[in-house]
């Protein structure tokens, strides 16, 4: 029993670190973004579950070790709130696709279009997304620039090089936010190993 336990609380510390890992470094990814709510939400969600995790999976080394009742209890209801927690990020992880869509195609969009009619801080967010996601232009090198192109396109460019379009970054941003912002979506599935993990506590 201490021994499949202890697999459990290991299975559950890594999983726990993965979500974390995921849900700050994404939220260090999209935090120059503005208008894009749903992202932060599914990053909060993310580290929430990392830390509801990690928490499981340290009261859980104690019953291994301390068989008291009340270790069991407490351990038993977090696995309860953890399962609970993963059915509400399975659901979560379809509805913020459609805001995330929606992000993309209107918000991201008129962003890239107003680049040089727009405000300061509107161009300097869409050079920081060129420049950190490694891509150029909304839906093409050539839907929004013309040589030479913005320097944020050219990330690896010599500080004397014009940025032209042989050496642009070959993604469009709207492929690559569509990637980046999904991330957290998907690490949402991860707790589904949980079940896995129920399975074989219940069979011992």
């Amino acid at each position: 029993m201490k021994f499949v336990l202890l697999v459990i609380n290991v299975a559950l510390t890594i999983l726990a670190s993965v979500l974390l890992t995921i849900g700050v470094l994404h939220l260090c990814r999209i935090s120059h973004l503005t208008g894009l709510t749903e992202a932060f939400d599914v990053g909060y969600i993310v580290i929430g579950t990392g830390c509801l995790l990690l928490l499981t999976a340290s009261v859980g080394g104690l019953v291994s070790f301390n068989n008291k009742k009340f270790l069991f209890v407490i351990y038993g209801i977090l696995l309860i709130f953890a399962h609970i927690l993963q059915m509400i990020m399975s659901i979560l992880s379809f509805l913020e696709v459609v805001g995330m869509n929606e992000f993309i195609n209107n918000e991201l969009a008129s962003k890239f279009k107003n680049y040089h009619n727009g405000s300061s801080s509107n161009k300097d967010e869409v050079e920081r997304i060129q420049f950190d996601w490694l891509c150029c232009g909304f839906s093409n090198v050539t839907s929004n620039w013309k040589d030479p192109l913005p320097n944020s396109c050219c990330p690896y460019k010599r500080t004397n090089e014009k940025c032209v379009r042989n050496k642009a970054s070959r993604e469009d941003c709207k492929s690559a936010s569509s990637r980046i912002l999904q991330i957290p979506l998907k690490a949402c599935v991860l707790p589904r190993a949980l079940e896995f993990l129920y399975g074989i506590k219940f069979q011992e």
